[in-house]
């Protein structure tokens, strides 16, 4: 079994700050769909990343 892609931490903790940066441009908030796309990501991602550090 290859959970690589799950347990992936370096790769989550990456795209957790790509996420953020995106969430500090504001035009961001130019498309509110987006934006709450993105604070989804976030909030997922800050679940692993943070139960991981």
């Amino acid at each position: 079994m290859n959970f690589g892609g799950i347990f992936d931490y370096p790769a989550k903790e990456r795209k957790l700050n790509e996420v953020n940066a995106a969430l500090e441009d504001p035009k961001v908030w130019d498309d509110p769909k987006r934006a709450q796309e993105l604070g989804r990501e976030k909030k997922t991602l800050e679940d692993v990343v943070l139960t991981l550090d």
